[in-house]
């Protein structure tokens, strides 16, 4: 299983860690991201925390009857779908060998490699579900760390000091940033507009841009969302506004390719690759690039999508924690659409 200190001095990772490699978090996440924010305007924000929501239905509950054993129901009417995956990150197990751990950096490491040589960025992002986010709100004994960092903490901390790679698990600022506003629905395993947000900002500290505090933007809270929850809109205040927007006939939600592009200051192309998660990360991104994609994870080997891949100046791959094992799959098909 997954020795991290032993992985941490390998021969042939024995790289110097250098101060670029690491984040400095801000000292608070108010201070930096939220500004003078006017509570008083938005006192919905103030109250998220105690939202009791709504009560469930038998049909809201049953919304995939082959997965209802995985759908828990936790306090205060918050639902959570949780399966063996999410059982061993919520209690903390050693859960990813050593082969796959050394597997993934390596072909992380091959995509940076080739991506630098054509002069593209490429950047990796693991979501965290909701669970590690809220374990509040989860019944007694489901959240029963065994260690005081995940396996994907130590991978994220591995790639970032060690192979130099650019992966965000942005676990720790997550949890910074409920403080002060709700991410997640409570009735859905998804974030809500804010929650990609604000995993759009961490992100983009990575690439090396401003971000921008929601006090600038317009955002309200919509009491008519998915299943009786509530979502906000959110209305990004970026570099430019979006000129156009193709999701080639299909709605946003199912769209497996959706090109935009605006009249930002960024000349740079970013194509974002990934789960249901992707959308509202890419609600930012689309204001403050000249050009902007996501594409769906299913979709990467399409004629479709090939060209764009390929002509992408940044490239960020995104997976859930949960579905971890996706990640050296993914950017094996990235790296021979490149080669190719």
């Amino acid at each position: 299983m997954l020795n991290v200190d032993t992985l941490f001095n390998l021969n042939n990772d024995a790289k110097t860690s250098t101060s670029k490699n690491i984040i400095t978090k801000p000292s608070t996440f108010k201070d930096k991201y939220i500004g003078n924010l006017d509570y008083k305007k938005y006192p919905f924000l103030q109250d998220d925390l105690n939202d009791k929501g709504i009560e469930l239905t038998e049909e809201d509950i049953d919304f995939n009857k082959k997965n209802t054993d995985h759908v828990v129901r936790g306090k205060d009417e918050w639902v959570f779908y949780i399966s063996d995956n999410e059982k061993k990150v919520l209690q903390g197990e050693r859960f990813i060998t050593a082969e796959w751990f050394m597997t993934a950096a390596n072909r992380m490491d091959e995509l940076d490699k080739l991506c630098k040589e054509q002069n593209k960025e490429v950047y990796f992002l693991i979501v965290p579900m909701k669970e590690l986010i809220y374990p509040e709100y989860l019944p007694e004994g489901y959240y029963e760390k065994e260690n005081d960092k995940d396996d994907l903490e130590l991978f994220s901390q591995y790639t970032n000091e060690k192979r130099g790679l650019k992966l965000l698990y942005p676990l720790e600022f997550m949890k910074k940033a409920k403080e002060y506003v709700r991410l997640y629905f409570t009735k859905d395993v998804h974030w809500n507009q804010i929650g990609g947000y604000i995993a759009a900002e961490e992100l983009y500290e990575k690439i090396g841009k401003t971000p921008k505090p929601l006090s600038v933007c317009d955002f309200m809270k919509n009491t008519k969302s998915l299943n009786g929850d509530y979502d906000y809109e959110v209305l990004y205040k970026g570099d430019g506004e979006v000129l156009t927007f193709d999701t080639h006939g299909k709605e946003i939600a199912y769209a497996n390719l959706i090109e935009s592009t605006s009249d930002a200051p960024d000349e740079r192309e970013i194509t974002l690759i990934g789960d249901s998660f992707r959308y509202w990360i890419y609600n930012v991104l689309q204001h403050d690039f000249k050009k902007s994609n996501i594409i769906h994870k299913s979709n990467i080997k399409s004629k479709q999508t090939k060209n764009i891949i390929k002509n992408s100046d940044i490239i960020v791959i995104q997976v859930l924690s949960e579905a971890y094992g996706e990640l050296p799959y993914m950017v094996a098909d990235i790296v021979n659409l490149i080669k190719d």
